[in-house]
């Protein structure tokens, strides 16, 4: 039986394992996913993606949708006549078979943020569809005034318009709400990440719950974006307890059901590679990388060391308080603590005397430690609603 209709999503099925079917595996995963990769009718892995087998049993039909059904295509503020192209299906659009017989199928949408890249985000939509024809590219134009929606829907995506800008997190979160594939796809539409990579990150995205493609040292911009980045990926890599390789990467692979509770986190800025990485961290989920090269943009930057470097840096302290309060409270405790610790012997030894200020730096180490605990139990409860 076919789960309830889901917002802009077409009809779904319940999560949850069900009776095996030819070509899947016999165990699964909490949540639907197969122990082992599905293979294909020749035995060969389908890009490592082994999704929806237990989903529907061989004997229930895939539900079908008449011609002209609100639900089977893009709202024409979508960009549903892509240009010439004809619309795909929400639930048809990016849809792989897994094998001939078509017992499972995974979809896949590629979400590209865009704002002022006309001259580059045809070429980058047009590549895409050229390696996977059957992918859903939803371009969402962050209030662009360059033509760069236009553009999109000519080389064949999908587009949504903001009326304004808002930011790029805000256009990452609207493709992620109106996208209909199982796995979602960001990348960049200034044409520094390349579509041939995709593949190499979906090969992953079976292993880990978030998938990064960490650009190599040659690939940043600038010495002083590579030093600004080192010094991004050494704090996060403290506050999460794991090797962070590249914290800003906007070229990432997650699996749409289990980044929607994260959603209200992200912010409309750049800064929602930092959230969602931390975020998944800090949740137990797993995060792999696959090392890619980043080509040079085309186009001008949105972002400036000198403007936007503070301003990362107080994000991702904003963050690291956000989803690991102690990480930050404890060492500033312990700073306030070892110097009234220190400063009182100083003046025991010469003065004999326990002083004010001695009082003040003790005093203000119990309170930043209390103050770190109460942050770190709001964390939990915060993380135990997302759970929910």
């Amino acid at each position: 039986m076919a789960g309830p209709a889901q917002p802009g999503g077409g009809l779904r099925h319940p999560a949850g394992p069900g009776p095996p079917v030819q070509g899947s595996p016999e165990g699964l995963q909490p949540g639907g996913l197969p122990a082992g990769r599905v293979r294909g009718g020749d035995g060969s892995p389908h890009l490592g993606l082994g999704l929806q087998p237990a989903l529907r049993p061989a004997h229930v039909p895939e539900p079908v949708l008449p011609a002209g059904h609100p639900q089977c295509a893009f709202p024409p503020a979508l960009g549903g006549d892509r240009g010439g192209v004809p619309a795909r299906s929400r639930e048809g659009g990016a849809r792989r078979p897994l094998s001939p017989a078509g017992e499972a199928d995974v979809k896949i949408s590629v979400i590209i943020p865009a704002f002022n890249e006309a001259e580059a985000v045809a070429d980058v939509v047009r590549r895409i569809l050229e390696l996977h024809p059957d992918f859903e590219v939803i371009v969402v134009d962050d209030g662009s005034t360059d033509g760069t929606g236009e553009a999109a829907r000519g080389a064949g995506a999908l587009v949504w318009r903001h009326p304004y800008n808002i930011g790029n997190g805000a256009a990452v979160k609207t493709g992620i709400r109106m996208a209909s594939g199982d796995y979602v796809v960001l990348m960049d539409g200034d044409g520094q990440h390349d579509p041939a990579d995709i593949s190499r990150l979906l090969a992953e995205a079976d292993r880990y719950d978030l998938v990064v493609g960490a650009r190599s040292a040659r690939s940043q911009a600038s010495l002083g974006r590579r030093l600004a980045n080192w010094v991004y990926n050494r704090l996060a890599s403290y506050v999460a307890r794991f090797p962070v390789r590249d914290l800003t990467s906007g070229f990432r692979v997650f699996h749409r059901r289990t980044v929607l509770p994260y959603l209200p986190l992200f912010p409309n800025t750049f800064s929602y590679p930092t959230t969602s990485t931390l975020a998944y961290l800090r949740s137990g989920r797993t995060v792999g990388y696959v090392p890619i090269e980043a080509a040079r943009r085309r186009g001008k930057s949105k972002i400036s060391v000198v403007r936007d470097g503070a301003r990362f840096l107080l994000i991702i302290l904003r963050i690291a308080t956000l989803f690991s309060p102690l990480r930050v409270f404890l060492p500033v405790s312990a700073f306030f603590f070892c110097t009234g610790l220190g400063y009182y012997l100083y003046t025991f030894w010469t003065t004999h005397h326990f002083t004010n200020m001695s009082a003040l730096l003790l005093s203000t180490s119990v309170m930043v430690f209390l103050l770190g605990l109460v942050s770190e139990q709001i964390t939990q409860l915060r993380y135990d609603r997302l759970a929910e």
